[in-house]
């Protein structure tokens, strides 16, 4: 049996662990502060240019590694919610991995993206996916889908409510009555003092710019990204013409929904 130590008279470990404490308390509110910097400095256009050369920087997605398959919760949602077989529609599909998985399971796939050099890329690994015009589809897709996915985290890079309901609702218009939708995104807490911050930092800043209010949820972090509670993602598919059958915060956030 190991011998205890004796407990130590100085005051070092304690102040060690307190101040571990504090400076990543003070980490994470300077990050916050300085993704409200951002978010207050750019506008629409700035921040869909900030996520597009994100995407078409980061090796992560320009070395996709697309033998990753579903993720186990992507796989679970679409075990239990969707048909074993059908035309099955992938918004924001990246650089192609969803479309993959999803054409070895048999399904017939048809996938787009906003993102030129993502779809280049998937191009390049053989995976077909058409350039669209923002997050919504292009014109030359049509329905009807027994089954949508919106790509991973895809919502969360689309800025402002009014613009994710008219995407969903496209997304919507496509598919048949009764058919599932599996959309995942970046969560939050009601009181996540982070992201609190960051709104309070760039809601001045706008103001002061006269730039448009963000939204609660709102942050930079190379991408534009919108957190979501889960009130608010189901809020937002209900309008769009759904009706939620799951919600999960973990492992990832994700919602599947039926086209009411």
């Amino acid at each position: 049996v190991p011998k205890m130590a004796s407990p130590s008279r100085s005051p070092l470990p304690a102040m060690a662990v307190r101040s571990s404490a504090w400076v990543s308390a003070g980490l994470k509110t300077v990050w916050a502060i300085h993704s409200g910097i951002w978010l207050g400095l750019m506008d629409a256009d700035d921040l869909q240019r900030a996520t597009d050369l994100y995407y078409a920087s980061s090796p992560r997605w320009q070395n996709p590694d697309l033998d990753l398959g579903l993720f186990d919760w992507e796989a679970s949602a679409i075990s239990s919610h969707f048909p074993p077989t059908g035309r099955v529609l992938v918004a924001s599909a990246g650089s192609g991995r969803e479309v993959r998985a999803l054409s070895a399971l048999d399904y017939e796939i048809v996938g787009y993206d906003p993102s030129p050099e993502l779809v280049d890329v998937a191009a390049q690994h053989g995976i077909e996916l058409q350039i669209s015009d923002g997050p919504n589809p292009p014109e030359t897709v049509a329905g009807p889908f027994d089954a949508t996915v919106f790509g991973w985290g895809g919502i969360s890079h689309v800025i402002g409510r009014q613009h994710r309901v008219a995407a969903l609702s496209s997304l919507r218009g496509l598919m048949a009555t009764g058919s599932p939708i599996l959309v995942s995104h970046l969560g939050r807490t009601p009181r996540q003092a982070g992201l609190a911050i960051t709104y309070r930092t760039a809601s001045v800043m706008r103001r002061l710019r006269g730039l448009p209010a963000p939204e609660l949820g709102d942050s930079v972090s190379g991408s534009f990204d919108h957190h979501f509670t889960t009130d608010e993602i189901a809020s937002e598919l209900t309008t769009s013409g759904f009706t939620i059958v799951q919600s999960a915060m973990r492992p990832y956030p994700h919602v599947v929904a039926v086209a009411s």
